[in-house]
């Protein structure tokens, strides 16, 4: 195989950002089962986690999006009259987190679903420039086709990948904080 047909760089590169966009689709489904109920052995938790467990990425997260407005320092109560400050500054700086992860985390979705319902076009015959592979995308619309032939590099899905890794720490840290503001005696 010569070097303009040769892939393995692209396949290795396409699979990592399929993993890491895979483990934030579990971090923002663990964290979600975990803020609805703890009790994952018990059948109320069991029927959270099957309920979670088939949503799509896309309703997790639009889900995950409502907690600031659900987890508000009126809403969670204090067991002592000076905690109102200490509780607000922990949902904002959880709320700002969530905020950038949820963003980051509909960027690497958007980019994945490019990547992953594309046609790729190996093999001889098909010359790109050294490093990338060339992809089609078709859209059917009612009453009409589109066509879009793009040139990935490896840098562009690399950056997809480490958007999901950011994405999913910041998803992973804010999820974590709510459980703890929840479970904090104040």
């Amino acid at each position: 195989m010569s070097d303009s047909t040769n892939y393995d760089a692209h396949y290795l590169a396409i699979g990592r950002m399929l993993v890491l966009f895979q483990s934030l689709e579990a971090t923002n489904k663990h964290g979600l089962q975990l803020l609805m109920s703890s009790e994952l052995d018990k059948p109320g938790g069991q029927l959270v986690h099957a309920a979670v467990t088939e949503m799509s990425f896309g309703l997790t997260t639009r889900i995950v999006a409502t907690i600031p407005a659900i987890y508000t320092t009126e809403r969670l109560g204090f067991k002592n009259s000076g905690a109102e400050p200490r509780v607000a500054e922990a949902l904002h700086d959880a709320n700002e987190q969530l905020k950038q992860g949820i963003k980051l985390a509909a960027e690497a979705e958007q980019r994945r679903n490019q990547l992953v319902h594309s046609y790729w076009f190996v093999g001889p015959g098909y010359v790109t420039q050294p490093a990338t592979m060339t992809r089609m995308k078709v859209k059917v619309r009612l009453g009409s086709v589109s066509t879009d032939v793009e040139v990935e590099s490896l840098a562009a899905i690399e950056e997809n990948s480490e958007k999901a890794m950011q994405a999913m720490s910041l998803l992973g840290s804010a999820l974590r904080d709510y459980r703890l503001i929840l479970s904090h005696p104040w």
